[in-house]
């Protein structure tokens, strides 16, 4: 007989129950349930097997359609792979629904075999719309997700009509159960990227951002802080239900997706994206970015991006991310001559083996120091100036992590450390923000806050430029992902900061619109009079 372990000193464990159509779980499935077994406050009481699962059908060109993608495109980590599930040590119940076209209908017999396992709380898996008192048969439920933005996608196939319909953002929502599969209570939600090169692609990154979503409100659950999202007045949708596309309009989406891809590859060979810096001196905030002056790269191979602006002696620095064709990022230094009034002089004041960005440049006790983005080694590295500003040493690692444009702030006494964490191989780099908090940015460890990841979007997240104050405001810029990488950037009030509390709220953004030919713009800095931004132009190679 399978028992739930626990020691008497803690608090009991949060049983929960699985309902799956097979033992044959897909990879995305099969992790949230490790995650389960693996986590001190969860105990497995074991799986409802579906006895009727109904195959699901569909058109042949839409299942030719995406057999050419998925093997054009095949995901290195796939989550829709197949795992057998031992569950030998296990309890189990098989369950046999009564059918409708869309429903799984669970009458009261099989509810009955349900309840002896005892759930505190049921993951779906499987089973298709379902109905009956089962929905609340235990004290947290039954969660699902839905592969989709419950405001804009209900159906499917997920993933899927948001590249056709070229929508910038694919959305996928944690849910409670009610018996409108789509119009569930809402446990939390987020977003990531479309990638319109690829069905397969846009969806492998959407069910590993939910298979994160899930494990961060079910850890939220066992630490009693999750917090669902509230409706002050009902969503309404003006969407169709969308559907597997019928075989004629697979075709004609196939044709179009072909089209597309030439395209872009045509585009790609003729024109290069350049990143350029452009820069204001103004006593004021510089609203106006088509008054920019701009700084560009001396070819057109090399890119200058992610600027960061120190005043010192009088006398103004601009550090830059430098990178040339290939190779990896390295960090510039340009000086601003006040004759000229530009940047001149480029130097390479930080390079390595491996790529490095976003120079993020702060001064503690009468030095400098550098956290240039190193998100690919895993480590985030501190560099300390021997000799501001062109000569600098590694000093240590600062977080063992694998974090991205990592961004300090000193607020009543503490340092904030805001970055993106890509927790998962199968995410991207820009969804899940992080903070971490400690009372020495040289010496001292970082600690992990309460609420992390404190925001799960590709919107909002990843750091833009240091936080700074502006009429008695703390204002924090983050990039907006969508509907490319670094598209715009948006920017956040910060209502409070503690090391168990975070609120912000959005004001401001800036969008890539000043010139015709400005296609991304995701840093933003300030130091006194001037001020910084990066922005992306298409330029022709030859």
């Amino acid at each position: 007989m399978f028992f739930c372990m626990y020691n008497s000193s803690q608090t009991k464990p949060i049983r929960v129950g699985f309902l799956i159509d097979s033992l044959h779980l897909k990879n995305w499935h099969h992790e949230i349930v490790q995650f389960v077994l693996s986590h001190s406050s969860f105990c497995c009481a074991g799986f409802i097997i579906n006895g009727l699962p109904k195959p699901t059908r569909t058109a042949v060109g839409y299942r030719f359609l995406r057999k050419i993608d998925r093997t054009l495109f095949a995901a290195k980590q796939d989550p829709f792979s197949v795992k057998i599930l031992n569950v030998e040590e296990f309890p189990t119940v098989t369950v046999y629904p009564r059918q409708t076209k869309f429903h799984d209908i669970i009458e009261e017999e099989e509810v009955e075999k349900i309840a002896s396992l005892r759930c505190d709380l049921i993951i779906r898996f499987g089973f298709r719309i379902i109905k009956g008192s089962v929905l609340n048969i235990c004290e947290h439920k039954i969660w699902s997700l839905h592969h989709g933005d419950f405001k804009v996608n209900r159906g499917g196939p997920p993933g899927f009509w948001e590249v056709v319909n070229k929508e910038p953002l694919t959305g996928v929502t944690l849910q409670v159960l009610t018996e409108d599969l789509d119009n569930g209570e809402i446990i939390d939600h987020a977003a990531v990227k479309t990638d319109y090169t690829s069905f397969n692609k846009n969806q492998v990154a959407l069910y590993w951002s939910g298979v994160e979503l899930f494990k961060t409100n079910l850890d939220r659950l066992a630490k009693g802080a999750l917090k669902k999202t509230k409706q002050n007045f009902p969503i309404f949708y003006s969407q169709p239900l969308y559907k597997d596309p019928k075989t004629l309009s697979a075709l004609k989406i196939t044709a179009r997706f072909a089209c597309n891809t030439i395209s872009r590859k045509i585009t790609d060979l003729l024109c290069h994206e350049q990143w350029i810096i452009g820069y204001s001196f103004n006593k004021q905030l510089d609203t106006s970015l088509y008054r920019y002056k701009r700084v560009a790269p001396p070819n057109k191979k090399t890119i200058w991006a992610d600027p960061f602006i120190q005043k010192f002696e009088d006398d103004y620095y601009l550090f830059a991310e430098e990178k040339i064709g290939s190779q990896p990022g390295a960090i510039i230094c340009l000086r601003y001559e006040k004759q000229s009034k530009k940047f001149i002089d480029p130097k390479i004041v930080i390079k390595e083996k491996f790529h490095l960005s976003y120079p993020h440049i702060f001064s503690y006790n009468g030095k400098f120091y550098m956290m240039p983005e190193t998100g690919e080694q895993k480590k985030l590295y501190l560099y300390e100036a021997e000799s501001f500003p062109y000569k600098w040493k590694r000093k240590r690692v600062l977080v063992d992590e694998e974090l991205y444009d990592a961004t300090l702030f000193f607020h009543e006494n503490i340092w904030y450390l805001f970055a993106t964490a890509r927790t998962h191989s199968g995410i991207s780099a820009n969804e899940l923000l992080h903070i971490y908090f400690t009372d020495n940015p040289i010496e001292g460890e970082w600690k992990q806050h309460k609420q992390n990841p404190i925001l799960h979007s590709v919107c909002g997240c990843r750091p833009a430029g240091k936080l700074f104050h502006y009429g008695g405001k703390i204002i924090r810029p983050s990039q907006i992902g969508a509907p490319k990488y670094g598209y715009g950037i948006q920017f956040y009030e910060l209502q409070h900061l503690s090391p168990e509390q975070y609120a912000e709220k959005p004001l401001s953004v800036i969008l890539p619109k000043w010139n015709s030919n400005i296609l991304a713009t995701h840093t933003f800095n300030s130091d006194e009079n001037c001020h910084v931004i990066d922005m992306q132009r298409r330029i022709l190679k030859v």
